[in-house]
């Protein structure tokens, strides 16, 4: 498994040129045919989304047309597509307090780690997330792996087919990929060893500066606590409301409305939590700074992640008369 960013061959951005050059638009018509996702205003629309789908399932079908890496992302994206799994948004609130939760770096942080689900994307809110090279991130692809579970590495769709690679994988991991403003593929994956302990990806690390490994473990930490926060803090999600959805005229699928699909919020209703500045005493207060959060393993189950028990324990602004 390798973790490496590379330029694909044309920029999901220029989405007349890919419709008419590359992929054609009775693809895209078929993704958007399929299902029609009612994305809340300030994420990756559907009409943008569905283009990077196109042109991840075309790849697959064309893979001696593109890049390793490219292939990874268009078959790990064209994967969540033909397994309808979900999209979350994730609040710029709760990213923030993520981004402050060390879980990269713990000893035993995926204990027990056993995914719910094979994968799913993560819509970022606006300017959350941004490159070494000042690119902007608008989503995330987040995969697992497991030895027991093939079947979580094909899939088919319509007359579009992927079986599963010839790697063979003898322990659990989870996989990120994404393609950022400046068209430029990022992929990282991490092994996960029987302790939960997170393993380092050693493949093609030495092609990457120093930067870009400290950029690519900032968005495995953000993984690794939305997949905890999948398993363990179910009230940090909440369904979003077609009121809160943006219509855009000219887009919108006519005919079967039953197709229509909303993604889930994470961190909807999340304040991040923070300790007033003291007025009282003769000291000089600290500056403001961050306690950071954690995971907390309350109670290890035998073998069962379900009985496994874990705890978010928040990260805290320190010395903010107001968040």
């Amino acid at each position: 498994m390798n973790r490496k960013k590379v330029k694909v061959k044309v920029k999901v951005s220029k989405r007349d040129e890919i419709m008419s050059n590359i992929i054609g638009e009775p693809l895209i018509k078929a993704v958007r045919s399929d299902r029609t996702y009612k994305m809340p205003e300030g994420y990756i629309s559907w009409e943008k989304l569905s283009n990077i789908v196109a042109i991840s399932l075309y790849h697959c079908c064309h893979a001696e047309k593109t890049d390793s890496m490219g292939f990874v992302n268009s078959y790990r994206t064209g994967l969540w597509f033909a397994q309808k799994s979900p999209i979350y948004c994730l609040t710029t609130s709760l990213g923030e307090s993520f981004d402050k939760t060390d879980s990269l770096s713990k000893r035993n942080a995926m204990a027990g780690w056993q995914p719910s689900l094979p994968s799913f994307i993560v819509a970022l809110p606006k300017d959350l997330i941004t490159t070494p090279g000042q690119g902007k991130l608008d989503y995330l692809v987040i995969s697992c792996v497991h030895p027991d579970h093939p079947e979580w590495d094909s899939y088919r769709w319509e007359k579009i087919e992927v079986k599963a690679t010839n790697e063979k994988y003898d322990r659990l991991y989870f996989q990120i990929c994404t393609v950022d403003s400046h068209g430029i593929v990022w992929n990282t994956a991490s092994p996960v060893n029987d302790l939960g302990d997170i393993e380092p990806c050693y493949a093609a690390q030495d092609t990457l500066s120093e930067t870009d490994n400290v950029f690519l473990d900032k968005l495995k930490n953000l993984a690794i606590n939305i997949l905890l926060a999948l398993e363990f803090s179910p009230s940090l999600f909440s369904d979003v409301t077609k009121s809160e959805t943006l219509t855009k005229k000219g887009f919108a699928v006519s005919g079967d409305r039953s197709k229509d699909r909303y993604p889930r919020w994470l961190g909807k209703n999340y304040h991040p939590k923070s300790v007033s500045k003291s007025t009282s005493g003769t000291h000089s207060s600290p500056c403001i700074h961050w306690r950071r959060g954690h995971w907390r393993l309350l109670e290890e189950g035998k073998g069962k992640w379900k009985q496994t028990k874990r705890l978010w324990i928040e990260p805290v602004l320190v010395n903010s008369l107001t968040y």
